[in-house]
């Protein structure tokens, strides 16, 4: 049964892919996109608020931040 939320949308994006207990599909997702030579095997789904270094600096908020276990940082943005 279809629910009507389109995985498009920055919500649904976020909670599949940006949650915890979603993080397999995460992997997935970035492998799928990255096709790199070793597959990302494990990530830690990390903070995604940028804070300002300087006072007239921009607070970015990414859609997900993930590192894996190498200390490739990505930055997945829809």
């Amino acid at each position: 049964m279809l629910i009507g939320i389109r995985p498009i949308n920055d919500f649904a994006f976020k909670k599949t892919f940006g949650s915890p207990e979603n993080k397999l599909a995460l992997i997935s997702l970035l492998n799928s996109i990255l096709g790199l030579p070793k597959p990302i095997v494990d990530v830690t789904i990390e903070n995604p608020y940028n804070l300002q270094d300087f006072k007239d600096d921009k607070l970015s908020i990414l859609d997900i931040k993930a590192i894996d276990q190498t200390g490739a940082i990505y930055d997945v943005e829809m």
